[in-house]
Parts: structure tokens; sequence; C-alpha cells
């Protein structure tokens, strides 16, 4: 079946009128008449029966109008229709604990319903954004491609922390604390510790750097004052600063639940 002639039959049983219909088609009233014809024929059953005074429905041509205007309908809704009392956000851990736990009260109020926090790494935070598991994912990746689009969110100042004092040109002496292969330890020294503790818990890692277990690195605002920590700037040439991405479908128009989560996001 052409779906071409079903849409002539539509216009056609909304008008009851081949005139009217090829008018609005924008085709000859001819061309009207043939397409129905073909569309009776390829399924087996008269639609319209047509008169020298009027066009008029059959049982069968009610029938399939109203399938379509129903179907119509639910298409419609689907379209127009968005979920703006939900949000799914893929996380990063450390991320997560230390910072956007502190948007949720602007969350709560925006997304009544359900707020989903979901904490993964970086291709399965990317997988789950590009196969719908997540509205949005904030994370340390800048992604620019025709899928995905990052917004920078604010810049996390680093420092290598320890319990007691160190040498930061002999890091390698020491116990390194690390999230995983990742880490900022592995990325900034080419000269490696032979003795790590690996923990995928940023908050672990600081409790375990307080207990004097290692060192690591850390965004600076996770640390106080009363921790009593030695902290110790990266050198010059050293990433000092990480930055953090909210990442999205690369959309023309943003569904309303993500704009507003872009907005609160964005909140200082």
């Amino acid at each position: 079946m052409d779906y071409r002639y079903l849409k002539t039959f539509i216009v056609t049983a909304q008008k009851l009128s081949f005139s009217k219909a090829a008018q609005q088609l924008g085709i000859a009233q001819s061309a009207v008449s043939r397409q129905i014809r073909l569309l009776e024929e390829s399924i087996g059953k008269t639609l319209l029966v047509r008169t020298t005074s009027k066009v008029f429905l059959t049982g069968e041509g009610k029938k399939l109008l109203g399938e379509f205007l129903l179907f119509e309908n639910r298409i419609n809704e689907f379209l127009h229709e968005q979920d703006i009392t939900t949000i799914k956000i893929g996380i990063v851990h450390g991320i997560l604990e230390n910072w956007a736990l502190t948007k949720i009260d602007s969350l709560k109020k925006r997304f009544p319903q359900i707020i989903r926090f979901s904490v993964n790494s970086g291709d399965s935070l990317h997988e789950g954004l590009i196969n719908g598991l997540y509205d949005i994912t904030i994370s340390t990746d800048n992604i620019q491609n025709e899928a995905i689009t990052s917004l920078r969110l604010f810049d996390e100042k680093l420092a290598i922390v320890s319990a007691s004092p160190i040498k930061v040109s002999s890091l390698h002496q020491y116990t390194w604390i690390v999230y995983g292969a990742s880490d900022w330890l592995h990325r900034f020294f080419k000269k490696q510790s032979d003795s790590f503790i690996e923990v995928n818990s940023i908050t672990s890692i600081l409790k375990l750097v307080k207990k004097n277990e290692g060192i690591a690195i850390l965004p600076d605002h996770m640390l106080n004052p009363s921790d009593k920590l030695y902290t110790y700037p990266l050198k010059r040439g050293k990433q000092q600063v990480s930055s953090i991405y909210l990442n999205t479908l690369n959309y023309q128009i943003p569904p309303q639940n993500i704009k507003d989560a872009i907005s609160i996001f964005r909140e200082k």
C-alpha cells in the first residue's frame, strides 16, 4: 500500500468532496479519484461511494477514518507530551558527593516526582546518555560531537594532600590513594609509586589520607582547615584545574525538564 494514497483518502473522507481534497492536496481531481481507486484495490475494500451530488463513506471507510484519527491523536499526544516532573542524572561519584547534592533542594522543588542519580564513569555515562538512560550527565569530560554537547559548569582547583609532610619531588616513594587508572596521580606523574590503595569513593580517599595511609590529589573544595592536612599545589606545567561539564544530547530544542535542570546546576 502506498501511504500517499492513504493521505488522499483521509483528506477526501474529511472533506467529503473530491474537488476540495484535490485543492488541499495540490493535485488534479482525477489524481484523487485514481489514488483512492488504487488504495481500494490494494486493500480489497470499498471506502467511498461517489454519486453525482455527493460523496459518502462506506462502513469500511468510516472505520478506516476513525482508526486514522485515533492514531493521529496518539501521535500528537506523544509529540507534545513532556515528562517535566522527573529528571535522570548520570554522574561521577565524587561530583555527586561533593557538589551535586548541594542542589537537591532546588531539584526537589522543580522535579517533585522523581530525581534519579546514577553513579557511573566516562564511557558508560556517554552510552547511557545516547541510549536514553540519562537526561543529563555530569563529569570531567568535555564532549563536542554530533550526538552530545557539553556545558562547562565550574572549575575545581587540584592539590596534593597528605596527613604529614612529604617531598613533592619524590611522590613515587609514598603510597598513592587513587580512584582508578585515570586518577590524577597516574595522569600527572610519570614516575609511579609501587604502592597503591585503589578505592572508587572520593570521600573514602579523603578519609584514608586523614588516617595517613598515603597521599592523594583532591579538589580543594573538599578540604577544610579543621582537617589539618598538608596541601601542595601542583607544579607549573601540571593541570592545576579540573573542569566539570554538564552533558546532554545535541538537541535543536531541549526538553523543558533538561532546560530547567541546566538552569539549576548553573546556579552559583
